[in-house]
């Protein structure tokens, strides 16, 4: 088995990482609660004028609530959600938001806190 190899984000670019169709990565978000994600390049499009990148152009399902328990603790979660009787119910319900949907995938909310991501981003990497 390869050893794993860890780079240093604020000082590596997307193109460190891959630079051809069809390659990918592995990306370890929340140490505690180790969401590994797989990020696969589909396809190298050219730069849109006018586009405020990065973009989200597609997705799939809402990402879980922040430090749930990984996989178990999500998947305890959806088995709540599901039932209104559950003992839980109304303490998770509290947690998450009334609104707070399991399936729901918003690309518009996604794009919106990429925004954010990017004025924070530039809040560090301004000088004094």
């Amino acid at each position: 088995m390869e050893a794993a190899s860890f780079l240093d984000l604020s000082k590596t670019l997307l193109t460190d990482v891959v630079s051809l169709e069809k390659d990918s990565f592995h990306y370890n978000y929340d140490f505690g609660d180790c969401w590994l994600h797989e990020i696969s390049i589909d396809q190298l499009v050219e730069k849109e004028a006018g586009t405020l990148y990065p973009t989200c152009i597609g997705g799939q399902l809402n990402c879980p609530p922040e430090d749930c328990g990984g996989i178990a603790g999500f998947n305890n979660i959806k088995i709540i959600l599901q039932d209104k009787k559950h003992p839980e119910y109304k303490e998770i319900r509290n947690w998450v938001g009334k609104n707070y949907d399991t399936k729901g995938f918003d690309q518009a909310k996604v794009n919106k806190q990429l925004r954010q991501l990017q004025k924070y981003i530039s809040r560090w990497n301004s000088p004094d």
